[in-house]
């Protein structure tokens, strides 16, 4: 338009950058299901149950535990709110014996039911999103010849700052007493809830001049 000041607000601009968006992860099943016991008189705290074998109990798989993402519910307060995974849908064996290093007629061996049935390569789907934009942002201004210019910088990453969050805590606590009453009383306050989150947006600016 041949108007120099309106010149050095928009000319040289170089923007580029790279999005980065993916929905629902695939998850392993929870890395644990253990018991708390809430009462220290119980003469088998924290029993492990016994296989026999090398192989130990894996959880037992019940149903399906991925939640649709329309009923997906999280609330910092209270665990029993969220709705991130059903846990439900998941139990811990029955031990082939409560005796440890039983031989096979003490139990052992005569089902197989205490090893559970959660294959290494059962999976769910959680909510962790991904939604992650970087951009650079580059304006040149001439000063007066080709060899003299000073360009300015700016890197932004997670430019729109999305709370990203990339764990959550799957841990499922079974209380001891009430599981051998055939209750399950899950006790874990923190299941379901997100444990960590990827970087908030982060900026660098530069100045640089080529003379």
């Amino acid at each position: 338009m041949g108007i120099r000041a309106l010149g050095w607000v928009t000319d040289n601009w170089t923007i580029s950058g790279f999005t980065t968006y993916s929905g629902r992860q695939i998850w392993g099943l929870p890395g644990q299901a253990n018991f708390s016991n809430t009462s220290s008189s119980d003469p088998n705290r924290n029993p492990q149950p016994q296989t026999g074998s090398a192989e130990g109990a894996r959880i037992n798989v019940l149903g399906n535990p991925s939640v649709p993402s329309s009923q997906v519910k999280f609330d910092m307060t209270d665990w029993t709110k969220n709705n991130t995974f059903n846990w439900q849908a998941f139990s811990f064996p029955m031990p082939c014996s409560w005796t440890p290093a039983s031989t096979p007629q003490m139990g052992i061996g005569q089902s197989m039911a205490c090893f559970g049935n959660g294959g290494p390569g059962n999976i769910m789907s959680v909510p962790l999103r991904q939604n992650n934009w970087d951009m650079t942002f580059a304006k040149s201004f001439p000063l007066g010849s080709e060899r003299r210019v000073l360009t300015f910088r700016a890197e932004m990453y997670n430019i729109w700052n999305h709370t990203q969050f990339s764990n959550m805590n799957t841990s499922i606590q079974f209380d001891y007493p009430n599981w051998k009453n055939g209750v399950l009383v899950q006790s874990n306050n923190q299941l379901g809830r997100f444990t960590s989150a990827r970087d908030p947006r982060k900026m660098a600016m530069t100045l640089k001049l080529d003379f």
